[in-house]
């Protein structure tokens, strides 16, 4: 029995942040978002937005490879800091099997929760998966064009049945 297998490309938008916790005494949050394939080296940030405050919009996209053993993306929103380390203001994890065995797109919150598994709001990011299989049997469709179809194949299709599409 064949397994589609999960690999292929994943794009994620990372679209915004709510309700940030201020983690600046006298200023205002400077946050980006950091997105991690768990289980790669596969890592991407956004810009830091400055002033951004509680909420913040990036609307950056960014594409990981995504081989069968990822199954999370990691998600995490930092207050970037001039003159001290930069603080993290809250991390959270969004599973990828619905995306990669269903529908292949979602736009989704993610929750996210500071160090002491406080709320530390929300980030918004909207996921497509393009799966490597489909791409490798559209390439074998054209390629089959070249050679002739086995006798079986030539057949009127059955009545109530359309043939497919020119370009199919």
């Amino acid at each position: 029995r064949h397994i589609m297998s999960h690999y292929g490309r994943l794009t994620a938008t990372v679209v915004e942040a709510q309700n940030l916790p201020s983690k600046d005494t006298f200023s205002k949050n400077d946050p980006y978002c950091k997105i991690v394939l768990v289980g790669s080296t596969q890592t991407f940030q956004t810009k830091v937005v400055k002033g951004g405050g509680k909420n913040a919009r990036w609307e950056e996209t960014f594409n990981f490879n995504v081989m069968p053993e990822h199954s999370e993306l990691k998600v995490e929103v930092w207050d970037k800091d001039t003159f001290t380390a930069d603080d993290m203001i809250g991390s959270g994890v969004l599973q990828l099997k619905p995306i990669l065995t269903g529908s292949g797109m979602k736009d989704t919150w993610c929750p996210i929760q500071d160090k002491k598994n406080r709320p530390a709001g929300d980030v918004r990011i909207i996921l497509n998966f393009a799966s490597a299989d489909q791409s490798s049997a559209n390439i074998a469709i054209v390629q089959s064009g070249k050679y002739t179809a086995p006798a079986w194949a030539q057949q009127a299709p059955a009545p109530g049945h359309s043939a497919p599409p020119p370009g199919y």
